[in-house]
């Protein structure tokens, strides 16, 4: 294990780069009305089978697993890092990027989606992209569903890397910074959830969020973050930002649970994974709590954001 580095709240850097991908069925299709769970099926089961050489060794007993783009990407918690120190419950390198939940009852023909690679998994990526070829191929949900990508960008490249049923690897890959942005001071914004948030508390999943509640979730986000993929510590008044936090206030609150299940085909069963989703406004804030805020807007928060949970979105209020 690495020697951990101390670092505080101006020198957090997240690298990340981020995939967006349009898919098209050729066909109305019925799809539940929150993909993620098939969506992240699909590309862990063809993720593993592109990337893992040992397929019969578990995980965590597998000395590849730092240099295999499956066992880096999914199995977070066997990854060699102080992050376990700390927490056992570890967050993965990658978030998902699904629509919010909605009826297609009607069928749909062409979805969204898009990936965001943290920190070093961003060297998997030419396995990342293998995957999600395969993944059109052999399709997702159950029965599976095939499809065409039509097309593959990245967020700071616009250049189509779909060519002829293929997708090319870019010839330069340009990761983006993610840096707390201080300068911004707004004090009172729209808080959107736009796939369900998980948020856990004394063994409870919460059915009511505050504003310091959403603050300490999105710090801890960060935290963990750093010191599984970073080996950095982040040293802060934790305390401080916290007690300030109270003070901040939900207004309009329109915020309710939405229950979701998903299948598991590792556990053979259904699992509930319902959370909040909805809008508020919040008010009070200062510069540290746009600030967190913002970042959390983009690595996404709560439990289970490889599945697409946790997204959400801020705006000014009008």
């Amino acid at each position: 294990m690495n020697e951990l580095k101390e670092i505080d709240l101006d020198e957090i850097v997240i690298p990340y780069v981020q995939i967006n991908a349009k898919l098209d069925f050729k066909n109305r299709v019925l799809l539940p009305q929150f993909f993620g769970g098939e969506i992240r099926s699909a590309f862990g089961r063809e993720l593993k089978k592109v990337s893992c050489t040992r397929p019969k060794t578990d995980c965590g007993q597998c000395n590849l697993i730092e240099i295999c783009a499956y066992g880096y990407i999914f199995e977070s918690v066997f990854v060699k890092g102080a992050g376990k120190l700390f927490s056992p419950y570890l967050p993965h390198p990658f978030t998902l990027i699904v629509p919010p939940p909605q009826n297609y009852e009607d069928g749909v023909s062409v979805i969204e989606i898009g990936f965001k690679l943290f920190f070093n998994s961003v060297q998997f990526l030419p396995s990342v992209l293998l995957a999600l070829k395969l993944m059109s191929e052999n399709g997702i949900g159950r029965p599976r569903i095939p499809f065409d990508f039509v097309e593959i960008t990245f967020s700071n490249f616009s250049k189509n890397l779909v060519k002829n049923g293929s997708i090319i690897l870019p010839d330069e890959i340009i990761k983006t910074n993610l840096k707390l942005n201080f300068e911004s001071n707004e004090k009172e914004l729209v808080f959107i959830i736009q796939t369900p948030l998980r948020i856990k508390e004394k063994n409870r999943y919460i059915r009511m969020i505050s504003p310091d509640l959403l603050t300490r979730v999105i710090l801890r986000r960060i935290k963990l973050m750093l010191i599984t993929y970073s080996n950095q510590i982040l040293v802060v008044n934790e305390e401080g930002i916290l007690n300030e936090a109270k003070n901040f206030e939900f207004t309009d609150y329109n915020i309710r649970w939405y229950d979701w299940k998903r299948f598991s085909v590792r556990q053979g069963k259904f699992m509930n994974l319902g959370g909040l989703i909805g809008s508020a406004t919040i008010i009070n804030l200062n510069k540290y709590a746009t600030a967190f805020l913002k970042m959390g807007e983009e690595i996404q928060v709560g439990k289970s954001t490889s599945f697409g949970l946790g997204k959400y979105l801020i705006k000014p209020v009008l």
